[in-house]
């Protein structure tokens, strides 16, 4: 059962990756899709400090979290101020630490406590995110 919700899930954050993608495509957004990609980054980027004020787990999670995220931001300033391929690390960074949550690699040792399914979800958007960006300027 497990192993199904990791597979489907991982599916469903790849549509959702590709989904968002799209959008941010659209005919007419064309001067805003870097932005797009950049305030997505962002906000995936803060989703555990959201999950720490719902469910604290300790100083040590909150400490974890912080750094994660002020990397993520980083990410997040240079594709927005230097070039958008900087987005490419910051989403496949991001993907690295959503692995790091999922309880049955690592013991949910890292960071915030959050629901089993969302890790697996959440790294395959960043996965996909990060890859679309790639090809779409690569190079540039």
């Amino acid at each position: 059962m497990i192993g199904f919700l990791f597979n489907r899930f991982i599916i469903f954050g790849i549509g959702f990756g590709l989904s968002i993608s799209f959008v941010l495509r659209l005919p007419g957004a064309e001067d805003r899709f870097a932005a797009g990609f950049a305030i997505s980054l962002g906000i995936i980027g803060a989703i555990y400090l959201g999950a720490l004020i719902v469910r604290p787990v300790g100083n040590r999670a909150a400490v974890q979290e912080i750094l994660a995220a002020t990397l993520t931001f980083v990410f997040v300033a240079a594709g927005s101020y230097v070039h958008v391929l900087w987005l490419v690390p910051g989403y496949l960074w991001h993907g690295i630490w959503d692995w790091l949550h999922h309880e049955r690699q690592f013991g949910n040792r890292f960071g915030a406590s959050v629901v089993q399914w969302y890790p697996p979800f959440c790294a395959a958007v960043d996965i996909t995110m990060g890859l679309i960006i790639l090809i779409w300027w690569w190079p540039s």
